[in-house]
């Protein structure tokens, strides 16, 4: 995790929620020591990446690698986020002793639009019919070092350009999902039915989806988000999933929440 010096996604004209005033960066940090706290203590052990003067939008640590068994795949975000934040996020990564799977070629590819289930898979986020080539080239490159096939899922874009604010592994016993960021998302379609292995499948309404409901830290069967609706959280409940609340509203200004914050690590 890599404390919020400076958001990426938002700028003082901008933010990700509609009509909010300019991001409060000291209650991001705040938001962000809170969310810290919960995952040290129903995860385990957390690594700060330290602050960089040369890179401070290191924030959103999800879209700088993909994690899959033991493989660390380092990523160059597709998005501009300065050109020295994934370098030296990727120094940092090996100084832990971690084995990074390199390329020839930076994947320019964001770790949020890729998932690495718990059924051996990788479920990828696509928002076009006809992807560009360099995102098949990642994807392929991505099946062969882990190993995993991958899985297209369609997404509608926008402001849900990832699958990690789409579609949420509950440890593999069961999904959540939002349908509006889905496009034409029907569990009675054999294709939606097989992509989620029959099993069980929770719909996120679009007050939650906007909460980035989808975007959790799942650890067996404690699950870290945003404060959601005591419905997803009765229904949640009922697949024996204990739901941890942390306010994130910052953050989430600058689109991300508890999943793209975090990137677990092999061992």
């Amino acid at each position: 995790m890599a404390p919020p010096r400076f958001l990426p996604a938002i700028r003082s004209e901008r933010s990700w929620v509609p009509d909010s005033p300019t991001l409060d960066r000291g209650l991001a940090l705040k938001q962000w020591h809170q969310l810290r706290a919960l995952v040290e203590a129903l995860v385990g052990p957390v690594v700060g990446v330290p602050a960089e003067p040369w890179a401070p939008a290191m924030t959103f640590t999800r879209d700088l690698a993909v994690v899959a068994d033991d493989i660390v795949i380092p990523l160059m975000p597709h998005s501009i986020r300065g050109p020295f934040e994934a370098p030296l996020t990727h120094r940092f990564l090996a100084s832990l002793g971690l084995e990074l799977t390199t390329t020839v070629k930076p994947l320019r590819f964001d770790g949020g639009n890729v998932l690495a289930d718990s059924h051996g898979r990788l479920l990828v986020g696509v928002t076009s019919d006809e992807p560009a080539t360099a995102f098949v080239e990642a994807v392929r490159f991505l099946e062969t070092a882990t190993g995993r096939p991958a899985y297209r899922v369609p997404l509608t874009g926008g402001r849900f350009p990832h699958i990690d604010m789409a579609v949420c592994d509950l440890d593999g016993q069961a999904w959540l999902v939002y349908p509006d960021a889905l496009p034409g998302f029907d569990m009675t379609d054999p294709a939606w039915n097989e992509l989620f292995l029959g099993l069980p499948v929770i719909t996120a309404t679009a007050s939650d989806g906007e909460q980035l409901a989808c975007n959790l830290v799942v650890s067996g069967d404690a699950v870290i988000g945003p404060p959601i609706s005591p419905e997803l959280i009765r229904q949640l409940t009922e697949q024996n999933i204990h739901y941890h609340r942390t306010d994130l509203s910052e953050l989430r200004k600058a689109g991300g929440g508890a999943h793209s914050l975090t990137l677990e690590l092999p061992g």
